[in-house]
């Protein structure tokens, strides 16, 4: 009798310890997919001014972001590549309605994390921004895909009321926009800035 009751309180204990051991599990799995990374970098290339971003682009758009992209891993490193929708061209040569790929650091993991580089998170299906690019020549991708000057410095994001936004940080924020500046203002701001 006795051995009957320390084998039922064993099963029963080794059952309770199973059951809190996968409750607690099963809510770290859950908070581990709202978690997002920030890397830090340091540019290669810092644009303190319009003049240096309009001057330094091939390309400088207005575009949609389309709901195709894709994150990758490469070297350890989460990348995501999107396509827009070209809307608008201030400079370069392609034509609005063309679909360009916008290669950026950062982006949902294999882990299922997000990823942004230096808080800012890559571009996001339906937005809307004004980005300056160059053509990305490297090993990390074999098609064309363009990036944003200055890792974010070259993205600006163009919110419902026609303001935009810098995404960069703070301290990367180029000093001659002001951030809520109107859309309109901006773009006659960039035509009048000679490239010299």
């Amino acid at each position: 009798m006795k051995k009957k009751i320390v084998v039922l309180i064993s099963v029963v204990a080794v059952l309770c310890f199973t059951f809190i051991a996968c409750s607690n599990h099963s809510d770290t799995t859950k908070s581990q997919t709202n978690i997002s990374a920030n890397n830090s970098s340091s540019l290669v290339r810092s644009y303190d001014n319009l003049k240096d971003l309009k001057k330094a682009s091939e390309i400088i758009i207005e575009a949609e972001v389309t709901n195709d992209q894709k994150s990758f891993e490469y070297e350890h490193v989460t990348f995501t590549s999107s396509k827009v929708k070209v809307l608008k061209v201030h400079k370069g040569n392609v034509k609005e309605s063309d679909i360009l790929n916008i290669l950026e650091s950062g982006g949902i993991s294999k882990d299922g994390f997000e990823i942004s580089q230096d808080g800012v998170s890559v571009i996001k299906p339906s937005e809307h921004y004004l980005l300056f690019l160059y053509k990305y020549i490297g090993p990390v991708v074999t098609e064309t895909n363009y990036q944003a000057l200055g890792c974010y410095q070259g993205k600006f994001k163009i919110e419902k009321d026609n303001k935009v936004k810098q995404t960069a940080p703070d301290a990367a924020k180029t000093k001659d926009i002001e951030n809520d500046i109107l859309l309109d203002e901006l773009v006659t701001k960039m035509k009048d800035t000679k490239e010299d």
